[in-house]
């Protein structure tokens, strides 16, 4: 089974605690996918979503959160090309900027 994956930066605009993180991610991206008609009919179907994401790496482990301003990289994987590359674009098109939390 082929995958295929986008690898993003992103900065965070407040200090954000590692446990939140992953709930921040997901209500930013579905905000993204409404913004591209193959992606928010994906975003729209319950049940089985075609994609994961990694949590933001490397992490505070000190303070277990994400600075401000400070760059962030994370992954995310999908089985279905056509999502990836619509999301790919939706990135270059800016529509990403949401992502910048």
């Amino acid at each position: 089974m082929n995958y295929y994956q986008v690898e993003l930066t992103l900065l965070f605009k407040a200090k954000v605690a590692y446990l939140q993180t992953n709930e921040t991610l997901a209500k930013n991206m579905a905000l993204v996918m409404l913004n591209d008609p193959y992606l928010k009919e994906v975003h729209g179907r319950t049940g089985f979503k075609p994609y994961v994401f990694s949590l933001p790496y490397p992490y505070e482990k000190k303070t277990k959160s994400y600075e401000p301003n400070k760059p962030y990289r994370f992954t995310i994987r999908s089985i279905d090309e056509t999502f990836i590359y619509s999301l790919d674009t939706s990135v270059l098109k800016g529509d990403f900027v949401s992502m910048i939390i």
